[in-house]
């Protein structure tokens, strides 16, 4: 995902499964790095960015909210959501029917 400041993707690797990463839109220069707790991973999963944070999930359920700027976490929620698609503030489970709303100030409904 993109916007005019940062770029941040999971990795698609061994070496970066557990990490988001963002980077500079104007240099390319890695700005921060976002590391998972434990075995949790990210491959292939998809990153959303909004009002100046993004927004993703990762394996084990958690759904995460990170500053583009400090690569600090917003917030973090214990989902049942596992490496499903992020569509702008909405992270979608088709393999529960399960759609999960974000919102900035209170985290996931």
């Amino acid at each position: 995902a993109i916007n005019e400041e940062r770029l941040a993707a999971s990795g698609a690797t061994d070496r970066l499964n557990n990490r988001i990463v963002a980077l500079d839109a104007a240099t390319g220069a890695v700005a921060w790095g976002f590391d998972l707790d434990g075995d949790a991973s990210v491959v292939n999963a998809l990153v959303s960015i909004r009002e100046g944070s993004c927004v993703f999930s990762d394996n084990t359920g958690t759904i995460y909210r990170i500053d583009l700027k400090t690569g600090q976490p917003i917030w973090r929620a214990k989902g049942k959501v596992d490496h499903a698609p992020t569509v702008g503030s909405a992270i979608i489970d088709p393999k529960q029917d399960v759609v999960y709303a974000t919102w900035n100030e209170v985290g996931w409904e």
